[in-house]
């Protein structure tokens, strides 16, 4: 259930049949119902993080060419972040032609830790990738500019800390299957 990917039927004059109804219209409404979980992986441009006693959760619903998904990363205590850019994977492989940006997300570090913040992160997709690097917008130079979310930017992840459990990264959004 939450995936319906069955091409669009050319209707003609011939007898309508049950089987018609089911696969056009029946599942394409299911479709729309609940949600299908996946493994999402959790890597760095440099080192990969390892997600040790936190969890990762992500769900998709694709209907048509049309995906939308949702990924959570809770840290826990023995996470470490590894170095470089943080990305996730996504569930189906996006359109070879389009690149597209805007699937929103926040870094959360106001749970375990101290000091710590919210931050609003987004996800590019990239045509035929199902790599999706994270970024989040910095002024640390006075001029807006989008930046890679590391194990340093925008907030300092210190692995194996008590101080990260419970803070997350999460990120929704929706693209155009291949």
């Amino acid at each position: 259930m939450g995936v319906f990917t069955t091409a669009a039927k050319t209707w003609g004059a011939e007898a309508l049949k049950s089987s018609d109804l089911n696969a056009q219209v029946r599942d394409f409404i299911n479709g729309f119902g609940a949600w299908s979980t996946y493994t999402s992986s959790w890597t760095g441009t440099s080192t990969n993080p390892a997600i040790g006693s936190g969890s990762i959760a992500a769900a998709y619903l694709q209907v048509g060419k049309l995906v939308l998904f949702r990924v959570q990363v809770t840290f826990g205590s023995t996470t470490t972040f590894g170095t470089g850019g943080m990305q996730l994977t996504l569930p189906v492989t996006p359109a070879a032609t389009v690149q597209q940006v805007a699937n929103v997300g926040v870094m959360d570090r106001t749970v375990g830790s101290t000091g710590g913040a919210r931050h609003q992160i987004m996800g590019r997709i990239n045509p035929s990738s199902t790599t999706m690097p994270l970024y989040y917008i910095s002024s640390t130079t006075g001029t807006a500019q989008i930046a890679n979310v590391t194990n340093t930017a925008p907030v300092t992840l210190t692995n194996s800390s008590a101080a990260n459990t419970g803070d997350y990264i999460t990120i929704t959004g929706s693209y155009e299957a291949a």
